[in-house]
């Protein structure tokens, strides 16, 4: 199954701050497909980026996953869940790498580097 980059312009002011575009196009490729449940049904999964965001938030700001704002439309539960999914497959130093590689400028390079470092000092449980 092929991806695209999801990028949406209908992300908030913050969520861009967050997340910015350059940012989420070296994130996304790292971000392993959702698996297929056989028994088909339940709800749909919300959006990795939409995901991301929440998580990004919780690691820079400092709160409690219990504290993340309504705002972002996620819930706790699934922001926690993927943040030990993606913790458990390295994706924070994988991003960071990413940004290495791409040399992608000092801004983006000291955010993937806060993100990474935040994300480390935040242990996932079972992780």
């Amino acid at each position: 199954m092929v991806r695209s980059v999801e990028l949406d312009e209908r992300i908030s002011p913050l969520s861009r701050r967050l997340l910015p575009d350059e940012l989420w196009e070296l994130a996304y490729p790292l971000i392993p497909l959702p698996k297929v449940r056989p028994q088909g049904g339940g709800r749909s999964r919300v959006g990795d980026r939409a995901v991301f965001v929440a998580v990004v938030f919780v690691l820079t700001s400092g709160c409690a996953w219990r504290r993340l704002p309504d705002a972002f439309g996620i819930a706790v539960p699934t922001a926690y869940r993927r943040f030990v999914e993606w913790t458990g497959l390295r994706l924070w130093d994988n991003l960071h790498e990413a940004a290495l590689a791409q040399d992608c400028g000092q801004p983006l390079l000291d955010w993937c580097t806060a993100i990474r470092d935040a994300a480390l000092a935040r242990p996932a449980a079972g992780a």
